[in-house]
């Protein structure tokens, strides 16, 4: 009996140490992943969530200024303004210029959002004549640089002071990039808003899959109050870029004459609201209206004293030698303007 303990016991030692698996039953070798900071980037992308994320992500759903609480409050009081961050659309030509994008982007956000910015838009334009090479590097350094953005939210969300923010990819020819990143939601041009629909669906059943239940972000453009309040009616996004204010080289076809005005967001939200009450609608649930074209830190507090609810900007962000600083002088800007609205109320 004794002898036959021995026996089984040496067996059991030959079989953990032996290298192959002669006999059909190996034990499974752990190998340590490499933590990489690509590996980690895209690591939110794959995995469920676990209660406490969620619960998380509840308590930062309930304090953030893309809840319809929040929004309502906003509404009432006016005593917040919105800041969103574009990219520049050449931000994915190349592998430098999407790593530059990151830096950039991660300096403005700073540790976890600490100046309040509320949106970043990822908006870039595809190559026209290259080859299916460099469309495919392309596609590439987009889903990267979404991720690489996600990584940082989920970082930031970490952090007991958090402001919450938003990620989207403009345009729909970008829709696959997007869930591949997992980003919030797209930017749909407004030339392509009847497919807004489409869109919503679509990311809610890749979202689905990956357990993310947050709320989807779909935004879209208007040019005019007519344009502003159809958006609306027909499609509820969650915001809407209004302009153009000011002369922008995002728009160099346009002189002074075709430029809609910094007074143009404004309206179109006055129109929107009375249209949300005229047809019993949430107030809350109305889209969050940004000025945009040629803004900076000189004239943002002037769509924001007028009644737009904030402001986009580019290059007065991306192209600044200081983007935190310059992100924290467009906030105090535009806070001082609104406070300025209230004291004037």
């Amino acid at each position: 009996m004794i002898i036959a303990i021995f026996l089984l016991a040496f067996a059991s030692l030959f079989l953990e140490f032996i290298p192959g698996n002669a006999f059909g039953n190996r034990r499974s070798q752990v190998i340590p992943e490499s933590r990489s900071f690509l590996t980690m980037k895209h690591s939110h992308k794959n995995k469920n969530e676990s209660a406490d994320e969620r619960n998380l992500k509840q308590d930062l759903t309930s304090r953030s200024p893309w809840s319809s609480f929040f929004r309502q409050g906003q509404l009432n009081n006016r005593d917040y303004a919105f800041l969103c961050i574009i990219t520049e659309t050449n931000a994915c030509d190349t592998d430098s210029m999407a790593i530059q994008t990151s830096k950039t982007l991660q300096k403005a956000l700073g540790d976890y959002n600490e100046h309040g910015i509320d949106l970043i838009s990822i908006r870039v334009t595809h190559p026209t004549s290259t080859t299916a090479l460099e469309k495919e590097k392309f596609q590439k350094r987009l889903v990267h640089l979404a991720c690489n953005v996600m990584y940082m939210k989920k970082k930031h969300q970490s952090h007991p002071k958090y402001h919450d923010y938003k990620v989207v990819i403009n345009d729909v020819i970008n829709l696959e990039a997007a869930v591949e990143a997992d980003v919030d939601g797209i930017h749909v041009k407004e030339k392509d808003v009847d497919q807004i629909p489409f869109i919503k669906e679509h990311l809610r059943k890749e979202k689905m899959k990956k357990g993310n239940l947050e709320k989807i972000i779909i935004g879209t453009s208007a040019h005019s109050i007519v344009a502003g309040i159809s958006n609306y009616e027909n499609f509820e996004p969650d915001y809407m870029f209004v302009g153009t204010c000011y002369l922008t080289q995002s728009h160099p076809e346009k002189n002074q004459d075709d430029l809609e005005g910094p007074l143009l967001p404004a309206r179109v939200k006055n129109e929107i609201r009375l249209a949300a009450n005229n047809a019993d609608r949430d107030e809350g649930k109305t889209p969050i209206i940004f000025a945009i074209g040629g803004i900076e830190k000189s004239n943002c507090h002037e769509p924001v004293s007028m009644g737009a609810d904030g402001v986009a900007v580019i290059r007065s962000v991306m192209q600044a030698p200081d983007p935190k600083q310059s992100t924290m002088d467009i906030k105090s800007e535009m806070r001082n303007a609104v406070l300025n609205v209230g004291c004037n109320q």
